[in-house]
């Protein structure tokens, strides 16, 4: 996927976060840490009530999948 330019911050690059949505620290946290220039760009998979790890392979396929598709629209530089 080319890279396209967008106005703002994220002129040396652009990293997209898939984060739980129960997660309240890693999107602020990232922000702080990443050096200027640099955008962070999240997206969260739902967390269903049950935690089995089946339902959290299912999370991982569809949520997952879901948020990596959302974040693909700002052309990050990597995705985590």
């Amino acid at each position: 996927m080319a890279r396209r330019q967008l106005e703002g911050d994220g002129r040396r690059a652009r990293i997209g976060i898939v984060v739980p949505s129960v997660n309240t620290v890693m999107e602020p946290w990232a922000q702080k840490i990443v050096p200027e220039g640099v955008s962070i760009f999240a997206a969260r998979m739902f967390i269903p009530p049950a935690t089995t790890p089946e339902a959290f392979i299912e999370m991982d396929r569809n949520e997952g999948k879901a948020a990596i598709r959302q974040l693909s629209s700002v052309f990050p530089d990597a995705i985590a």
